[in-house]
């Protein structure tokens, strides 16, 4: 006997993708903000300071964390340390100068990638669409393994 895969009823719950930047500059904001608009249709949380993040998580599902803010290495190593924590299947970058050493060995040991001020529009689309991708990926593995666990199995005898 074949069996017919049966509706097992899942809905699937939408969250609000975002990314979750510190930035104290406007203009560089607003360049990741038209990246994400060619990429996707995520929202951009902009917070002035690591620091800031740390007091108040946004609501909707964070795909990316970009911390270009004027924080220290130390705190950025200490923020990046809390997002490992939080958000650990999150990519993390943090953005500086070409000479700040300190700054991107505090991302690199922290996990996150480093990029270099300023940053082209390239850029922001790749690190951008990545994240999304990744989501995506992570997302649906997630999602079939529920599926798989709900599906019925087909009877073993004819």
């Amino acid at each position: 006997m074949v069996s017919k895969r049966q509706n097992v009823g899942v809905s699937v719950r939408r969250e609000r993708l975002c990314i979750v930047m510190a930035c104290d500059d406007a203009a560089e904001a607003a360049q990741a903000g038209r990246a994400l608009l060619k990429v996707n249709s995520g929202l951009l949380v902009a917070y002035p300071s690591a620091g800031e993040i740390l007091l108040n998580r946004p609501a909707g599902k964070v795909v990316l964390v970009v911390l270009a803010g004027p924080d220290d290495p130390e705190t950025v190593e200490r923020t990046l340390k809390w997002m490992r924590h939080r958000w650990s299947h999150c990519p993390v970058a943090v953005i500086g100068s070409g000479g700040d050493r300190a700054l991107e060995m505090a991302a690199r040991r922290g996990g996150a990638s480093y990029l270099v001020r300023p940053v082209s529009d390239q850029a922001w689309e790749a690190v951008i669409g990545h994240a999304f991708r990744n989501h995506t990926v992570i997302s649906y593995a997630e999602n079939c393994g529920q599926l798989a666990a709900e599906e019925p199995k087909p009877n073993a005898s004819p």
